[in-house]
């Protein structure tokens, strides 16, 4: 399915995601999916509304990609970004047997309850010493560049956040 968007100017960074997409069978969700099929603006500033926050999936996942939503912005979440939001269908299966067990796989994250003082503390939990360390690590290893092992960086991306929302957020 063709992608439509919204925000009509393209530039050097952007087209540099497109091409890294189109080379690494990657597909941007926002306005291909169900929910978002116009690829609505993420980001409100004095200068103009913009698309520049996405969920990227691999082309084998697209599938799966249940829906995919720009939620209206909310000042109290961001300076002017608005929160997106995804649902993928997955079924998952360990074999159980002694010889096949797969030792890496992961629990599942806890769920955390947002409510309406959680920007201020999940900010604050992001300013703490303990991820401020993680942070400035991926930062050092070179996360952003060419030779990204794209995992990797998504695995301590992901437990950046989850240690934040562990120091902030109260879990369901």
């Amino acid at each position: 399915m063709l992608r439509k968007n919204r925000d009509k100017k393209l530039d050097c960074r952007g087209k540099d995601l497109c091409e890294f997409c189109i080379s690494h069978q990657l597909r941007i969700l926002n306005g291909r999916t169900l929910g978002d099929l116009n690829g609505n603006y993420t980001c409100y500033t004095p200068n103009g509304a913009s698309v520049v926050d996405y969920s990227i999936v691999s082309e084998s996942a697209l599938d799966y990609i249940l829906y995919f939503r720009v939620a209206e912005f909310v000042p109290t979440l961001s300076d002017c970004h608005c929160k997106i939001e995804w649902e993928m269908s997955a079924q998952f299966s360990a074999n159980l047997r002694d010889d096949c067990i797969d030792h890496d796989l992961h629990t599942m994250p806890s769920r955390y309850m947002w409510s309406e003082n959680s920007a201020t503390v999940f900010q604050e939990a992001l300013t703490s010493p303990s991820v401020l360390a993680k942070i400035s690590d991926f930062m050092l290893k070179g996360h952003f560049t060419s030779k990204i092992d794209i995992n990797e960086a998504s695995v301590k991306l992901t437990n950046i956040f989850i240690e934040a929302a562990e120091q902030s957020l109260k879990k369901t």
